[in-house]
């Protein structure tokens, strides 16, 4: 975990910042996963919505991005939209991002995950409708409740405990009745009284579930258990039957955990099992670390070709909104800019010098930018604008410590408009097919398969390409790209499908 500054210069830091009217130290947090404004200071950088994908047709993704660089962020904005969090949701989220537990992980297999996945899934479950009130709650038949206690037995114990179950029960019954009439009803439900309430019609679908479930508790003593794969299946159907769309298990973290493990050591017989990615209603979103993509893709059983996947690249003007919506999220004077707060020959270059120097992480970024508050407010009667002194120093402590990530293998992005496409600076020189295939590229989310791109490429004279042509066309990309065919940075050619394009965004020119 990144240094902090001690209380008393922490409330320091408060006070000064209460002059320029903030209410909290905008950059105090870097750490996605304990951030609890991650909604309101999200920067979207074009990856979200591929993320999300169509829960009608949920699909698996493996989202690639380097150490600091918004994995956790992205995956939280999933969860906070998604049940259990989000009761309107349309999906149930299940997070997957504990894995210190193993203890051999080359020995691993999928069943091993499905069995840490449905117990997590069904905690999201039971959270799930305990609070949306019977919404999504369609039926609560007894073969449904049958299955869930089913799989409860064989994967979450736990929630049959008396002390989870009265949590939910009780947590039901607030929603549905007086207080004076509470205690009788939980009464009437822990004694199996079932007839006393069901017949009530202003008692929720949740309570109703909750009723029966603990009816069939007692009355069921040998629970036959379920091949994991057969109960993942059948945990979807009952998600499903509830009225969600899909299911979403987010694989984050892996790159936190101790030295001693790998996630490539253990996911990879998760990511090749492909009975588990047809599962219909079931798609996974992998967080995964950019400096080992190409690792993973030459293990065995992995198949690039099979798996949607992109990186995430920060562009200056990504890193600029990440400072704009970080100040305004906790300022009443709209500031969006550090400018205001520093003297003059400060304010030049701040935004910038914040930018450049973070390296292309944010997380840098935010460290950098709370660094500087911490130097400008050691003295015990801070002044009123940050120095080029203060900002020197904050670079120094903050580029040398340990939690400061360097990036060896940043990538450049490839800039595409609808006139120029740009890479490190330089207007590409492209003929205007090369130009065709590159936009249609990008106005698709970054991939085509063969005919659709030929189609968008050649237009009306489609009919007389070969493959030959399109063959030679891509070559000549990648000479001027820079690119590399056996490991393309930009062009990659899935085999037999089509033409993926990696780190670029869509410019306004």
């Amino acid at each position: 975990m990144p240094e902090k500054p001690s209380p008393i210069i922490q409330n320091r830091i408060r006070d000064w910042l209460n002059r320029w009217g903030f209410d909290k130290n905008p950059f105090e947090d870097s750490n996605a996963e304990q951030e609890t404004y991650v909604k309101s200071i999200f920067v979207d950088t074009g990856k979200l919505e591929w993320i999300y994908g169509d829960p009608d047709k949920p699909q698996t993704v493996l989202f690639f991005a380097n150490r600091g660089c918004g994995k956790t962020a992205h995956r939280r904005r999933i969860e906070e939209n998604a049940c259990p969090i989000d009761s309107s949701g349309k999906i149930l989220v299940i997070v997957y991002n504990k894995f210190s537990h193993w203890r051999q992980p080359n020995s691993l297999m999928p069943e091993d995950h499905i069995k840490v996945i449905l117990q997590e899934g069904l905690y999201a479950l039971f959270r799930t409708i305990s609070d949306c009130k019977g919404e999504y709650l369609l039926s609560s038949a007894d073969e449904q409740v049958s299955n869930i206690l089913r799989l409860c037995h064989q994967f979450a114990s736990k929630l049959l405990t008396p002390t989870n179950l009265d949590k939910y029960i009780q947590k039901t019954i607030s929603q549905d009745m007086a207080q004076d009439s509470r205690r009788e009803l939980y009464n009437s439900i822990v004694k199996h009284r079932l007839e006393d309430f069901l017949r009530d019609k202003n008692v929720s679908h949740s309570t109703r579930f909750f009723a029966k479930f603990s009816d069939l508790i007692s009355t069921n003593e040998n629970i036959e258990t379920i091949p994991s794969f057969a109960a993942l299946e059948l945990f979807v159907d009952i998600v499903l039957s509830l009225g969600l769309k899909a299911v979403y298990v987010l694989v984050d973290a892996v790159d936190e955990l101790p030295q001693t493990l790998s996630w490539l050591d253990f996911l990879p017989s998760l990511l090749s099992d492909l009975r588990i990615m047809e599962i219909k209603g079931l798609a996974f979103k992998y967080f995964l670390p950019a400096d080992e993509k190409s690792q993973l893709f030459s293990m065995p059983g992995i198949r690039p070709d099979k798996l949607d996947y992109a990186e995430l690249v920060w562009t200056s003007d990504d890193l600029r909104s990440l400072i704009a919506s970080r100040l305004k999220a906790f300022n009443s004077l709209g500031i969006d800019s550090l400018k205001p707060l520093c003297e003059p020959a400060l304010g030049r270059i701040i935004d910038n010098e914040l930018i450049l120097k973070s390296g292309g992480v944010p997380r840098n970024l935010l460290q950098l930018a709370n660094r500087i508050f911490w130097v400008h407010c050691r003295d015990n009667n801070p002044k009123e604008f940050l120095t080029v002194y203060e900002w020197e120093v904050a670079h120094q402590e903050v580029s040398t410590s340990v939690d400061f990530v360097h990036i060896s293998n940043r990538t450049l992005l490839l800039e595409i408009g609808k006139k120029t496409i740009i890479l490190a600076g330089k207007t590409l020189s492209l003929t205007k097919f090369e130009n065709r295939f590159l936009l249609s590229l990008a106005n698709n989310n970054g991939y085509c398969d063969k005919n659709e791109i030929a189609q968008l490429v050649y237009g009306e004279s489609v009919e007389g390409y070969t493959d030959q042509q399109l063959s030679n066309l891509v070559k000549r990309l990648r000479r001027k790209l820079g690119d590399d065919a056996k490991k393309p940075t930009y062009l990659r050619a899935r085999f037999g499908q089509g033409f993926e394009l990696n780190n670029w965004r869509i410019t306004d020119d």
